[in-house]
């Protein structure tokens, strides 16, 4: 880690580094006696300052005492970083796994590149709708009348209009002699599967001692 570390900033003049690492907490205690033994040409100036933070994700699972000191929330200058993001292609990437298992590094390397290449093309993709949002966000700083491009569209379809809708298409079918003989209707299936999930969801979010209550 070390090695690497250093190798991708070697000849950068840079007075600040805020490093992101998982362990950072650890991995910084010893690190700048470590950095003795390392070649000349990849050593750090010491008038270098350097700032180490965990990832948001995965600072929850360590101690307490990491929480604040290591937390890009509290670090100044550095905005909304996370430090997750270079782990968001992961997802995209694992069903490559098997196959640069097998290959070359260089083959691998570039199967890789190949992938997150085709990722940031698919976030050019819809330019057009990126640039009528930036237009949205500019009239709304303007004027905070116009709609607020930040707030969610909200489903107004309620439970109720689903069952109703149901219904309606049920007894459409009926009328044209094209209704079930089974017990439970299709559209009753699904009613009762969504009755299912919000009884779940209710017990679900009830303390112990009510749901036993005898």
């Amino acid at each position: 880690m070390d090695f690497i570390f250093l190798s991708s900033i070697a000849k950068m003049t840079l007075p600040m580094i805020t490093i992101s690492y998982d362990i950072a907490c650890q991995w910084h205690k010893n690190f700048l006696t470590r950095m003795k033994d390392m070649p000349l040409n990849l050593q750090i100036p010491p008038h270098d300052q350097l700032r180490y933070c965990v990832p948001n994700f995965h600072l929850p699972a360590h101690t307490e005492r990491c929480h604040a000191p290591y937390s890009f929330n509290y670090m100044k200058w550095v905005g909304r970083t996370d430090g997750e993001g270079v782990e968001r292609n992961w997802s995209s990437l694992n069903g490559a796994a098997r196959c640069v298992a097998i290959m070359t590094p260089g083959g691998r390397q570039d199967t890789l590149d190949d992938f997150c290449n085709f990722s940031n093309w698919r976030k050019t993709e819809h330019s057009d709708k990126l640039t009528e949002w930036e237009d949205q966000i500019q009239a709304w700083e303007l004027d905070k009348s116009k709609p607020c491009p930040y707030e969610l569209p909200q489903n107004e379809v309620t439970l109720a209009d689903v069952k109703q809708q149901l219904a309606e298409e049920e007894h459409q079918k009926v009328e044209n002699g094209e209704g079930s003989t089974a017990e439970l209707s299709p559209s009753g299936f699904v009613i009762l599967g969504l009755e299912i999930e919000e009884y779940q969801y209710v017990a679900s979010n009830r303390p112990l001692f009510v749901l036993f209550k005898s």
